[in-house]
């Protein structure tokens, strides 16, 4: 069986105002934001969730990329944001999934499309 690290998709939004590492000062929470590290700061910080996701989970990140997907032969959507990383030549990031029950494609970006997701980092099971 294969661990999956996800983001819960709170929202989808191309503008967003807030700190990184800082306390949200309405709840308290602590944001991981990545949209605010130079590329190889965010490359570290990503390698460093994947390698240490137990740290992470049920923390909140804000990632900017790029939107793409993919459909697996049963049929099944996963949405992913991609970064690239300092040296420009590899992408890196995380399979998210929209809250609520929304319909592909109508309710999604437009594949290559640069996004902006905030939400909270949770572990699954495939398989």
């Amino acid at each position: 069986m294969k661990y999956i690290l996800a983001i819960t998709l709170m929202f989808i939004s191309l503008f967003l105002n807030a700190c990184g590492g800082e306390a949200d000062t309405d709840t308290d929470i602590e944001i991981i934001d990545l949209t605010v590290l130079r590329a190889n700061l965010r490359t570290a910080q990503i390698a460093n969730i994947y390698q240490n996701p137990s740290q992470y989970v049920d923390k909140i990140i804000r990632v900017q990329g790029v939107f793409t997907y993919a459909i697996s032969q049963n049929g099944d959507l996963f949405t992913y944001v991609l970064t690239i990383d300092g040296d420009d030549c590899c992408q890196e990031g995380f399979e998210f999934r929209l809250s609520g029950d929304p319909i592909f494609p109508d309710d999604f970006p437009k594949d290559r499309a640069t996004i902006i997701i905030e939400g909270t980092i949770k572990n699954y099971q495939e398989g």
